[in-house]
């Protein structure tokens, strides 16, 4: 009931009624694909880089292991009795065998870490402006460029620069070694930015989804305050929803208004801006449904004040 109550607050704070939730939905839509691409970008780095993680600590565990059954062979190895010098034969063959497994344990992890190093390489120079020095597989999203991650996901064109073309490539192998659910996410953006028609229907199933959530929302907000009803799961899972709406609403009324700030500009009211990005949603879905590609698109300030979505220049 609180967290319900609280996030209606902050949504009503914004000047918004509830005859305007689609605004909202529009605005929420929009900033969507800002912050699940960076989303992506994460999914994608973290994956891989803890694909390795996990082969290192199987190699550290493995080294340890075989450690400590040497250290057993040499305390069994003066033993006389029968049962003992069995005993040390036993862990005599088991050391043997570990090591034997080792070595190329250790040769394929090295490799590993040379594959990622030299793919992480790429990405820091490409992407996140070399990165942190003395960090070669610190790929933290913090400096990324997030028209050149947008340029890595769109389908390469003739005018396709070398650095992207190798980007690209990094983040293919990177997203092969990590597999599973990064690997199908990159796949399933890579399809969505190839085709304007699916970005653009993506967009509508954000904003509906978005649109139902904040009308759940009022409703719970009104049974739980005005009638002290309280159904769970479902409105429960309506509530932490709710917050993640409310971070996002502030995530990008707070950049819009730190830019205007920056410039020296008078700070628009919250329902201004959220009809401004409504306005841009729309205009966005109509460029979409008229381009042959989404290489126009600008991701790096597609929910910033005084730009426009969908020119780079």
């Amino acid at each position: 009931m609180a967290s319900s109550a609280l996030a209606w607050s902050v949504i009503d704070s914004l000047d918004v009624d509830s005859t305007q939730l689609d605004l909202v939905a529009k605005a929420c839509a929009l900033h969507s694909i800002r912050q699940l691409l960076i989303a992506l970008y994460q999914t994608v780095t973290n994956s891989a880089l803890n694909y390795l993680r996990s082969a290192q600590m199987r190699l550290a565990n493995d080294t340890s292991d075989l450690a400590k059954l040497e250290r057993a062979v040499g305390r069994t190895q003066t033993l006389e009795q029968p049962a003992a010098r069995a005993a040390h034969a036993q862990l005599a063959e088991q050391a043997r065998h570990a090591r034997q497994q080792l070595t190329p344990q250790e040769q394929a992890v090295r490799s590993l870490e040379q594959t990622v190093t030299s793919h992480a390489a790429v990405v820091r120079r490409v992407l996140l402006k070399d990165g942190d020095n003395g960090h070669p597989l610190r790929l933290t999203s913090w400096k990324l460029d997030v028209n050149g991650w947008l340029d890595v996901l769109l389908p390469a064109r003739a005018q396709t620069g070398q650095d992207v073309r190798d980007a690209q490539a990094a983040i293919d192998a990177l997203s092969r070694m990590a597999g599973g659910y990064a690997q199908d996410t990159l796949t399933l953006w890579r399809a969505r930015l190839a085709d304007p028609k699916l970005l653009s229907d993506w967009l509508q199933d954000q904003q509906d989804i978005h649109h139902a959530l904040l009308e759940w929302l009022y409703a719970t907000r009104n049974s739980a305050i005005h009638r002290g009803q309280f159904t769970a799961p479902a409105d429960a899972m309506t509530a932490h929803a709710a917050r993640g709406v409310v971070d996002m609403l502030l995530e990008f009324l707070g950049n819009w208004h730190k830019i205007q700030y920056s410039r020296g500009a008078a700070e628009s009211d919250a329902l201004s801006v959220i009809r401004d990005l409504a306005n841009r949603k729309d205009s966005l879905t109509h460029h979409l449904a008229q381009a042959p590609s989404c290489h126009p698109l600008n991701l790096e300030s597609v929910t910033g004040p005084g730009v426009d979505c969908w020119n780079r220049s």
